[in-house]
């Protein structure tokens, strides 16, 4: 009986780790674009109301910004090329977001997505998203800053709950860095208020100072999962199960 409980409670311990962490649905967690198609060309602006490629205006599915309608953005969404965007450069697909430096215009730097996921009591949410430095738009040889949050809206505010800076660093000698797993982690519990509210997720480049310094992002995701207090109740009660079944 005691290496029953044993193999019960290790078994309990992966199950709830692993097996119970389920994804939330994201709309274009790639950030690609159906109207881009013309290698190496860029849509500015997320959410239709700038130009896009050719003087064109688009929306990229899932995606918004709050740049003010008409402005000069820089942000949106870049193609890739066989020849410069291959690999790490493009994870998923052939696009990638492109975040414009801090204060080049007014919320330029920020991209975001409110889910359709309702929080709930005892869930810790993960927040990942791949992310590297532009080597090829005169980047601050040091590197780029992102910032990875997630938020709970509130009739149409963003309240945010967890927010992590993540420092992606850019060798000159290598114009193709490497991308970097970024993320931040929410639980629930520290914020009681955001219960019963719909889960928002924001990237922002707070870049500053640097002669180019934009970032790229790919293939976002969010994981959600019962609280370790919750998990080890879901595993004594497959061990109570057992214990009857055998007795």
């Amino acid at each position: 009986m005691k290496k029953l409980v044993i193999c019960v409670a290790v078994l309990a311990m992966v199950w709830t780790s692993s097996a119970m962490a389920v994804d939330v649905p994201l709309v274009n967690a790639s950030f690609e674009d159906p109207f881009l198609a013309v290698e190496n060309s860029k849509i500015k602006g997320f959410d239709g109301d700038r130009d896009g490629f050719m003087g064109s205006e688009f929306d990229v599915p899932g995606w918004e910004d709050d740049c003010a309608s008409g402005s000069a953005n820089h942000s949106g969404i870049k193609q890739g090329s066989t020849t410069v965007y291959t690999g790490q450069r493009v994870r998923t697909g052939n696009q990638a977001a492109h975040l414009s430096p801090e204060a080049t215009v007014l919320n330029e730097s920020i991209v975001w997505q409110l889910t359709d996921q309702t929080i709930a009591a005892d869930e810790i949410y993960t927040l990942n998203i791949w992310g590297w430095s532009d080597g090829t738009a005169g980047v601050d040889p040091l590197g780029t800053n992102l910032v990875v949050s997630l938020f709970y809206d509130d009739a149409g505010s963003q309240i945010e709950v967890a927010s992590q800076n993540h420092f992606l660093p850019y060798d000159g000698a290598n114009p193709y860095p490497e991308a970097q797993a970024c993320g931040a982690v929410f639980t629930v519990s520290d914020v009681p208020g955001s219960i019963g509210k719909k889960l928002g997720i924001k990237f922002e480049n707070v870049t500053t100072g640097a002669a180019g310094g934009f970032i790229h992002l790919d293939d976002a995701s969010v994981d959600v999962i019962p609280e370790p207090a919750t998990m080890m109740l879901l595993g004594l009660g497959s061990l109570a199960l057992l214990k009857r079944r055998h007795a």
